[in-house]
């Protein structure tokens, strides 16, 4: 181990009371990887050698002390046909940067490659491609987990829930400038959440500064991108793109708390049954949003709701499409409101149904 101790510029006494930081470098095995995190001290730094590609036969260690993994273009990923989840965190602080995660299988409780078991954890400029499981494809953020993802990206994972995240058990994640495409779930195709509290964002209105999902599935539920079942959720600077639902909500479904999205948009989602955009059971506050050519086979083109108040509030529902009624938006209980130059307009069969606007 390679140990330095972090100059604060605070003067000689204060650097003295420093703690130093322990660097570990790892070799490109799996047992130079498995033994750093195995033995790692409080805090230490893995240092992985760059370009290296680590093929997993089972399950790295538990992380059960705070630790960073700094990846440099690295690759761990699964050798073999076995069922495992690569790595849990079991209540501490594990920070992840540039590293790729790809092609873990876990089983029908776990996810495939992150179980988040009550920590902290913030992922940086890494990738998740691939991975299946049960529970989230590529995370279970769980047991009240603190999650963070920025600049990451989601591509190709599957799970029953959440074919890229499930947050479970009132966890929170926080999610911003990433990208989810082509993932899968029976339901929730990138997103599942049964309960806590999860933010997708992004930095900018700009499509290189904003989250994006494009072409997720929920093939046999909700929610083509986002299934909020059971939490709250809120959403700005989010494009939505191309994404599928069997059932309700092409691009969002939300049922749980009170929820917001803002700045963002839908264009081309589609819903097999309602809300080719979003579906929406509970209060629903949409404010600055475009909402456009989604299409629903049967009502609410743009937006079906099914309960609460939805509120748009600058806010255009336009030249979507449904093959029943409410071409823009259809209104089956519920309220819905529209403020400050809200349009909903050139919508097919017809702009609004289940209620005059």
């Amino acid at each position: 181990a390679v140990v330095a101790t972090a100059a604060l510029g605070l003067g000689g006494a204060s650097a003295a009371m420093a703690s130093p930081v322990v660097v570990i470098p790892v070799a490109c095995s799996v047992i130079s990887l498995h033994n750093a995190i195995n033995f790692a001290p409080s805090d230490a730094i893995l240092s992985l050698k760059p370009g290296c590609v680590y093929r997993l036969i089972a399950k790295l260690p538990n992380v059960t002390s705070n630790l960073t993994i700094q990846g440099n273009g690295d690759v761990i990923t699964r050798f073999g046909g076995g069922t495992f989840t690569a790595l849990t965190d079991n209540g501490a602080q594990l920070n992840i940067n540039r590293l790729t995660m790809s092609d873990f299988h876990g089983n029908a409780t776990s996810p495939g490659a992150l179980n988040n078991n009550g920590g902290v954890v913030t992922i940086t400029k890494s990738s998740f491609a691939d991975n299946d499981g049960g529970w989230g494809g590529a995370i279970l953020n769980n047991n009240g987990g603190n999650l963070s993802a920025t600049s990451t990206n989601f591509v190709d994972n599957d799970a029953l829930f959440g074919g890229a995240i499930s947050n479970r058990n009132n966890s929170v994640a926080w999610l911003s400038t990433d990208i989810f495409a082509d993932n899968a779930a029976n339901t929730g195709g990138a997103i599942f959440i049964t309960s806590g509290h999860v933010t997708v964002t992004g930095t900018g209105s700009s499509i290189s500064s904003s989250t994006s999902f494009a072409g997720n599935d929920a093939i046999s539920g909700y929610g083509g991108a986002i299934d909020n079942l059971g939490g709250t959720l809120a959403v700005t600077f989010t494009n939505f793109a191309e994404n599928d639902a069997d059932h309700d909500g092409g691009a969002v479904w939300n049922g749980g708390g009170a929820s917001t999205i803002g700045s963002s948009g839908f264009t081309g989602n589609f819903a097999d049954h309602d809300g080719g955009a979003i579906a929406t059971t509970k209060s629903l506050s949409l404010s600055s949003d475009t909402i456009s050519l989604n299409r629903a086979n049967h009502s609410g083109g743009g937006i079906v709701v099914n309960g609460g108040t939805t509120s748009l509030n600058r806010t255009d529902v336009f030249a979507n499409s449904a093959g029943n009624t409410g071409g823009g938006i259809r209104r089956n209980s519920g309220l819905v409101s529209l403020t400050n130059n809200s349009l909903v307009k050139l919508n097919r069969p017809n702009n609004c149904s289940g209620f005059f606007c």
